[in-house]
């Protein structure tokens, strides 16, 4: 094997890659990662799974079963981490894409938390700014109504 060529385990993660590492090129600083960090999630290919039917939309007495379908809708939507505070947003000074990805993505996952509550429950519900904030104010006012703690 010759100097330029490397195993594909030692390749440098694709652009646009979901994940961030190192660049891998000697010629490179070995401590600036390859921009944006965020990929922006396609949601349009998710359009047939974003809303539930309207009685399975979050009520008083559906929270435990509404929070497993959201969980297997979050995680089929690729926000998931978004809703559960996970993924951090990108210091938009620093990588200005993987920010503005960053909130697009986390639009998209708080708009997936509200467009599958009632209108009655959005009521309950006060204006949180990020998807994980709605989530924590999902959690705090039905677990304290049903009485159940549900860990996702």
């Amino acid at each position: 094997m010759s100097n330029t060529e490397r195993p594909d385990s030692q390749q440098p993660t694709p652009r646009g890659s979901p994940l961030f590492t190192p660049h891998q090129d000697n010629d490179v600083d070995n401590n600036v990662y390859q921009l944006p960090t965020i990929v922006a999630v396609r949601g349009m290919e998710n359009v047939a799974i974003i809303k539930l039917s309207g009685n399975e939309l979050l009520n008083l007495t559906n929270w435990i079963i509404w929070c497993e379908r959201m969980y297997i809708m979050q995680q089929l939507c690729k926000v998931y981490e978004y809703t559960q505070g996970i993924i951090e947003r990108p210091n938009s000074l620093i990588d200005p894409q993987g920010a503005r990805n960053w909130s697009k993505n986390d639009n998209y996952a708080n708009h997936l938390l509200t467009l599958n509550i009632s209108t009655t429950e959005m009521m309950n519900l006060g204006r949180p700014g990020t998807s994980f904030e709605c989530w924590k104010q999902l959690l705090a006012l039905y677990e304290r109504l049903v009485g159940t703690t549900f860990i996702i």
